[in-house]
């Protein structure tokens, strides 16, 4: 992997989960370059089983970060890494999709975009990936203040060693908050 400042390093995995799928975004996170494990956007991920075994930290809080956090749970020691509490919403509300109301309502193609895009992330799930996080073990913790050659430095000031990351799609960099 090169970075911006033309270092190359390599990597075992970060998977980053930002920016839409369209748009690939990964965040420049403090010391990112000096991390020499796999930095991964959630666009780029096929599998769990790459992973197997491993410690991932996979960073976002959006329906692919869940996802994905959800898959890796049941092969590597996974962690859901978040600037806020996850956002749970019901997929199915009144017993029919949250899309089959976003189109009958006409909200699917309104254009309240910039309305959307200042609300909290929320997370559509049937409960099936809440339970999955639940049964794998996937804990959920503050975002990482900054990455170290090997791993990540915790909100806490705590060092732990990562195999990988990931972050989720966004409609682009992360807020501070």
């Amino acid at each position: 992997m090169r970075a911006e400042d033309g270092r190359e390093f390599t990597t075992r995995a970060v998977i980053a989960a930002t920016g839409d799928y369209g748009s690939p975004y990964i965040p420049d996170l403090s010391a990112r370059a000096e991390f020499t494990r796999r930095v991964l956007h959630a666009a780029d991920y096929r599998s769990p089983g790459a992973f197997a075994g491993q410690r991932v930290v996979v960073v976002g809080g959006g329906n692919s970060a869940i996802q994905i956090a959800a898959e890796l749970g049941a092969v590597a020691d996974t962690t859901l890494a978040t600037r806020r509490p996850i956002g749970w919403m019901a997929q199915r509300p009144l017993g029919k999709d949250l899309h089959w109301w976003l189109k009958r309502t006409g909200l699917d193609i309104a254009p309240i975009r910039r309305l959307l895009e200042k609300a909290p992330v929320s997370v559509l799930d049937d409960g099936r990936y809440r339970t999955a996080l639940q049964e794998h073990g996937v804990d959920r913790r503050e975002m990482f203040a900054r990455f170290t050659p090997d791993g990540v430095v915790w909100a806490d000031g705590t060092k732990e060693a990562v195999d990988a990351s990931s972050s989720r799609p966004a409609t682009g960099p992360p807020s501070p908050t």
